[in-house]
């Protein structure tokens, strides 16, 4: 559409003010405001966005009565030019008051789509089901740029039955306009937003353990030319024989019921937030009350309380050092993470993304999560890394790291228990220091640098050499069972989120890096990722097969 020359413009709106006041002289009011809207309406019907929105607030300040278009065309202005909270109140005035016709349930859509950009998901929820039910009742048809918000609204509010219906309504339309079908779908001018579209569709399957019908769309969507697709499809299908192959043998169902019996939390119903779940592991984990509890007898009370002082001690040198730093702000995908893991507590110092090649997260013994940016790439969704979050929450908040170095020296029975806990913690500060102001951008200072081992000036290199050796340059490995615990304690998390347990199964499938070597179990102390899906997925199988008897 041609845009108005901004000249003409304002000759013809110096006209439209000499012919309102003359109108306005002859007291003919009504003439006068029909003349204005008139034109201002032109206007917004030639969508020059950039003038609309004043133009929009000067007729609905100077107006009285409007027709429903032009009160929807100040609308679309408000909404355009992200003017979100005016658009909806503008929506809302109409949508209260009036009859219901098929422009209220264009401001209703647009009330829908405003509430989506503020990420009022529950709020924009109920505009578009209010506008799809009008069509269905009067047989219009559904704005297709709506309906792929709603799909991501339901989505978002992890309702993943209801997304996958979407998301399938939404390209099943688009292949009949397209005429094309599902086979032939990659060789579509519109393979890229297929490719996006699909891939979501498939997450929406995955989170609802629909894996067969998940992984097929993953290789359609990766057909389409969407990376991510390609290799999250290449780990599943690789990974799922060894999955199926562990999990049907009776010999391990003593052991996962053995674990279950040890770590498994009942949570009450009550809980509706983080914050409240995190406190009620801290009060009625056995494992913490019982490390709380040793604490007090004579044998063990100060290599354990020195343990823990050495701990504070920790955090509080690394708060020293990383003051000397202007430390970057944690981006929108951090503060989401924070906030939805701890909603505002203080049981977390803080999660930061830092950039490696190897796929991983850990928490360190102070309190700080990193997530490595190839795993957020890997993952490209938002619960996914919630969930994996959750886990390391979890060892954090159990001391774990701690347990397994005092336990593993004490069998050793020599004096140098306080020692190795100094050595390890000592080398995780320096390396949760370094990882801090490397993701930040800064610069070391030559008086830093010196404090620094040498060993790590190249951070990307030892950083991978580290994840590497598993975990042992931090000296805090992790043992079996502390794995375990923490994984269903990470699942019972994302049930008690109403994100389900299997987002965190599916988090821990698309690791992937150690699946298929399932002899491991036996010679190792740590569980591979196989042994832990499998664990998992027992736990969700008997669960669903519990649920549906009661039914």
């Amino acid at each position: 559409m041609i845009k108005i020359n901004p000249t003409v413009i304002k000759l013809r709106t110096i006209a439209i003010f000499i012919t309102t006041l003359i109108l306005h002289s002859f007291n003919a009011y009504s003439q006068a405001d029909t003349c204005k809207i008139a034109y201002l309406s032109e206007l917004l019907e030639d969508k020059y966005y950039n003038l609309s929105y004043n133009i929009a607030k000067d007729i609905l300040q100077t107006c009285d009565s409007l027709p429903e278009k032009t009160i929807y065309l100040c609308a679309v202005s408000y909404y355009h030019s992200r003017h979100y909270d005016e658009c909806i109140v503008l929506c809302d005035s109409c949508i209260r008051t009036k009859p219901y016709t098929s422009v209220i349930n264009d401001l209703t859509r647009l009330a829908g789509n405003s509430y989506y950009h503020m990420k009022e998901y529950e709020l924009s929820k109920e505009y578009y089901r209010q506008y799809l039910e009008y069509n269905k009742n009067n047989g219009l048809k559904d704005d297709q740029n709506m309906l792929i918000m709603y799909a991501y609204t339901e989505f978002n509010t992890h309702n993943w039955q209801q997304a996958e219906s979407i998301f399938k309504t939404i390209i099943e339309t688009r292949l009949n306009n397209d005429n094309l079908t599902i086979e032939n779908i990659h060789y579509s001018t519109n393979r890229d937003w297929y490719g996006d579209i699909i891939h979501d569709y498939a997450l929406s399957c995955l989170l609802q353990a629909k894996e067969d019908m998940g992984l097929e769309l993953l290789k359609i969507s990766s057909k389409c030319g969407n990376v991510t697709a390609r290799e999250q499809y290449s780990i599943l299908a690789s990974n799922s024989f060894y999955v199926n192959d562990i999990k049907i043998k009776a010999k391990h169902k003593s052991s996962f019921e053995e674990y279950l019996r040890k770590y498994d939390i009942q949570y009450p119903d009550s809980l509706e937030k983080s914050y409240d779940f995190w406190e009620y592991i801290i009060n009625n984990n056995k494992n913490i009350v019982d490390l709380k509890q040793r604490v007090q007898e004579k044998r063990i009370s100060k290599p354990l309380q020195n343990a823990f002082d050495q701990i504070a001690k920790g955090r509080a040198d690394l708060t020293s050092v990383l003051s000397e730093y202007t430390i970057y702000k944690q981006g929108d995908l951090e503060t989401d993470l924070s906030q939805h893991l701890f909603d505002g507590g203080n049981y977390l110092e803080e999660i930061r993304i830092y950039r490696s090649s190897i796929r991983n997260a850990f928490a360190t013994p102070y309190g700080q999560i990193y997530i490595s940016s190839s795993l957020v790439q890997l993952y490209d969704c938002n619960p996914l890394l919630l969930a994996i979050c959750a886990h390391e929450a979890t060892h954090y908040l159990c001391y774990h790291s701690l347990v397994h170095i005092w336990q593993y020296e004490k069998r050793k029975r020599n004096n140098e228990i306080m020692s190795t806990i100094a050595i390890g913690l000592n080398a995780a500060l320096q390396i949760s220091a370094s990882i801090y102001a490397a993701s930040s951008g800064i610069r070391y200072s030559s008086s830093y640098r010196n404090t620094m081992n040498n060993n790590l000036i190249n951070l990307s290199y030892m950083l991978d050499y580290a994840f590497e050796k598993n975990a042992f340059y931090f000296q805090f490995k992790y043992s079996r069972e502390q794995e375990l615990e923490a994984d269903l304690i990470a699942y019972r998390y994302c049930e008690m989120m109403g994100i389900g347990g299997y987002a965190y199964i599916l988090a821990l499938e698309l690791l992937g890096d150690d699946f298929g070597n399932l002899k491991a179990e036996k010679q190792s102390d740590h569980p591979t990722i196989a042994y832990r899906v499998a664990f998992l997925k027992y736990i969700y199988e008997k669960e669903r097969s519990n649920n549906e008897e009661l039914k």
